[in-house]
């Protein structure tokens, strides 16, 4: 609002301009060879992502020009191609191998200033600071190979090893993998599978700009390594009937090597819930953290027969890592438990009985978001208080109606969603209030409706 005679509080003098595009576009091709037991799968893709955020005030004590307050333009570009080979040898032996080449580019802005109020429609500013200012291109490259060996009708052993090996950091990591599937009755198999895991953080995380003491600008995170981890998983499947299916799953994981920032005890990457996260909060990151989840999964599925379907999935687990003091801790993610219903039912209409009435709902119920314990007389986090305690239990209901046309060389869809049915007011965040002594909670958006209608060729 540019007329000081409207202003009626310090939001009018703010002003932001916020926009996200997407795009995706990618070919595949499968080679089957004469021998008809080979073939080559060959896909490219590109993807396109951006993010663009300018945020200005006006400073009336400066002829009311418009100051920048935060600017934003997170960027990311991926062509990535692929080429695995399959052979299959005879009933017993079936191999595959493979690599896949992922070219990044990015560019990434970041500046921010602390402002805070004067009284009376003024603000004190500081100079911005600039997060993170670079562009560029890296690469990542992975290679793996993989055997399916069935030594009887009834076992299936598949052993494998990946390679990755990530440019920006010029580091790499070589995971063996190995899985076996025993069928122990028409309905009922079991499955034991180990292997280490290892991933790149967001490339956010290596790029980011911070100052020495003699106020020089250097990237400290340029040589982290890759986040890795060991998997061991132990399953039941029960066929129940022609469509219908119980499956269990246990798991333990084992995180090490995760970036860290040692200057904080929960500066782990495990908590870090967006890239605010680390362009404001850390430091010089280290591979040095480690961390820890232990669950089980189970679902109950019933296919889709008759227009009709059911998926049960519900989890029990416990997620944490070791801070900097040694001690363990919660993940900011440690909800304890999660449970998903979904269902549906369509109908066949019209007189060749070729469209279809559809009606889906959904159901969710989880723990609550993890936040931590402060002692308010003292202002600081409590001895063991770091996602120490939790909010109330995430619950949401979605239903949706759609109505499909099917045509001779295309379909029509149109669908009415409505989330969060009951309009639910769920805990997005609750943070220390020092000024009252108390937490404040903070609540995400109650029903939303969304009408969509779309053309598949």
């Amino acid at each position: 609002v540019t007329d000081p005679a409207e202003w009626r509080n310090n939001n009018d003098l703010f002003q932001f301009r916020e926009s996200n595009s997407y795009g995706l576009i990618g070919i595949k091709n499968r080679y089957l060879f004469s021998n008809q037991k080979t073939y080559l799968t060959t896909v490219i893709s590109g993807t396109y992502d951006r993010y663009e955020l300018k945020e200005e005030f006006i400073d009336r004590n400066k002829d009311f020009i418009l100051i920048d307050d935060e600017t934003e333009d997170l960027k990311d570009k991926v062509i990535r191609s692929s080429i695995t080979l399959n052979h299959k040898a005879s009933a017993r032996h079936n191999y595959r191998a493979g690599i896949v080449l992922s070219n990044l580019g990015y560019r990434f802005l970041n500046s921010d200033r602390m402002v805070s109020s004067l009284g009376g429609f003024s603000f004190d500013y500081t100079p911005a600071v600039l997060a993170i200012d670079d562009e560029g291109r890296t690469n990542m490259f992975q290679a793996f190979t993989m055997h399916r060996y069935r030594p009887s009708n009834s076992v299936t052993i598949n052993s494998g090893l990946h390679y990755t090996y990530f440019q920006l950091s010029g580091s790499s990591a070589i995971e063996p993998r190995l899985g076996i599937r025993w069928q122990a009755h028409l309905k009922h198999s079991f499955a034991l599978s180990g292997g280490l895991h290892s991933q790149a953080e967001h490339l956010i995380n290596y790029t980011l700009r911070r100052e020495d003491d003699t106020g020089q600008e250097f990237q400290p995170n340029l040589s982290l390594g890759l986040t890795k981890s060991a998997h061991l998983v132990a399953g039941y499947d029960w066929n129940v009937k022609e469509d219908m299916r119980i499956k269990i799953e246990t798991y333990y994981q084992r995180l090490y090597d995760v970036p860290i920032d040692v200057s904080f005890p929960a500066g782990s990457i495990l908590n870090a819930e967006d890239v605010y996260d680390v362009l404001y909060s850390s430091n010089a990151l280290v591979n040095e953290g480690d961390g820890r989840n232990i669950g089980i999964d189970i679902t109950v599925e019933k296919f889709l027969s008759k227009g009709f379907y059911y998926l049960v999935t519900g989890s029990l687990f416990d997620s944490s890592f070791t801070g900097t003091d040694g001690k363990k801790y919660n993940t900011r993610y440690n909800s304890r438990y999660n449970l998903t219903l979904v269902g549906g039912k369509e109908f066949s209409l019209g007189s060749e009985r070729k469209n279809l009435f559809g009606i889906n709902t959904r159901i969710l119920y989880y723990g609550g978001n993890r936040y931590s314990e402060y002692d308010f007389s003292r202002g600081t986090l409590t001895d063991d208080g770091f996602y120490k305690l939790q909010a109330s239990p995430y619950f949401r209901t979605d239903l949706s109606f759609n109505y499909r046309l099917n045509t001779k060389s295309s379909s029509h869809i149109i669908a009415l969603e409505l989330q969060n049915l009951t309009n639910r007011k769920n805990v997005a965040a609750i943070e220390p209030n020092f000024s009252t002594g108390t937490y404040s909670t903070f609540n995400q958006s109650g029903l939303i409706p969304n009408l969509y209608y779309r053309i598949e060729f």
